[in-house]
């Protein structure tokens, strides 16, 4: 990987842009990359306050888009606070503010790999959601509930446990997002948000990371001026949860999506955003 390129403003916000060379090509299918239809252009981008010093960090993102593994990564390689004060990592945010001290770390992951992802370990999906075949599921209305315990029910409470969860309906209108594509769309504008709601931020793809990701790290200690152990070894294991089902027959997730479902994803995905942060894609 090639040393990033920075240049710094009057204003004490250093934005950096990671430049990988083309013999990273071949890291990226060691980094999951499973379909030749998919095109990545490694994507990093870094602000920074020079004023503040940073005393922790959250990790945000959507569901499947590697937000585990890159928290695991960070709680061992350098010396921050994680932090869950800007409420749930995969909802839209919410937060009342993002402190000055805090590095908010944005992930994303490919459409394709996300979506079968998504179908494997549907989170929070109502128990019909998860009955559907993945042609199904990735053009249905995106439904989910606050469930039986967990994050949002600890107590295992009956009487909320099959409300619909808000965070994931539109959250200007309300409304149940049409289907799991479009929330893509709406997640990933709210999370670029990150750019005008945090002063220092890392906006990276999951790819990116999981390519080199102890690059990674010494861009992040290089360019925000953080610590940490000299060694350390995140390993290639991926850090979420088991997925318990709420049924007892899921069907099966496709190795790869087939013709007419990759061309619904197409059809359905905000292609000049997904360009934006370093994604396109070939029907």
């Amino acid at each position: 990987m090639e040393a990033l390129v920075c240049s710094a403003s009057t204003r004490g916000v250093i934005l950096a842009l990671s430049a990988i060379d083309s013999n990273t090509t071949a890291g990226l299918a060691v980094a999951g990359m499973s379909d030749d239809r998919v095109s990545t252009r490694p994507f990093c981008e870094m602000a920074r306050n020079a004023s503040r010093k940073l005393a922790a960090y959250q990790v945000i993102g959507e569901r499947s888009s590697g937000t585990n593994y890159v928290s695991q990564l960070l709680r061992i390689s350098l010396n921050l606070s994680p932090s869950d004060e800007l409420g749930w990592k995969h909802g839209f945010p919410h937060m009342v503010s993002v402190p000055s001290e805090m590095l908010v770390v944005c992930v994303f992951r490919n459409a394709s790999d996300w979506l079968r992802s998504m179908h494997s370990k549907p989170w929070q999906a109502t128990r019909a959601m998860q009955r559907l075949e993945f042609s199904e599921f990735i053009r249905a209305p995106f439904e989910t509930e606050v469930g039986d315990g967990g994050y949002f029910n600890p107590l295992k409470l009956p009487d909320i446990a099959r409300r619909s969860l808000q965070f994931d309906r539109h959250p200007l209108t309300g409304e149940t997002i049409a289907n799991v594509v479009q929330l893509r769309n709406l997640k990933t504008l709210a999370f670029l948000g990150t750019r005008r709601r945090a002063k220092q931020y890392v906006i990276v793809q999951f790819e990116t990371v999981l390519a080199d990701p102890e690059s990674f790290v010494r861009q992040i200690r290089d360019v925000f001026g953080v610590t940490g152990p000299d060694n350390f070894d995140v390993g290639d294991k991926r850090y979420g949860s088991k997925f318990p089902p709420a049924v007892r027959v899921r069907p099966a997730t496709p190795e790869m999506l087939g013709k007419d479902d990759f061309d619904f994803m197409y059809s359905q995905l905000d292609l000049e955003q997904e360009a934006a942060i370093g994604y396109e894609y070939r029907p």
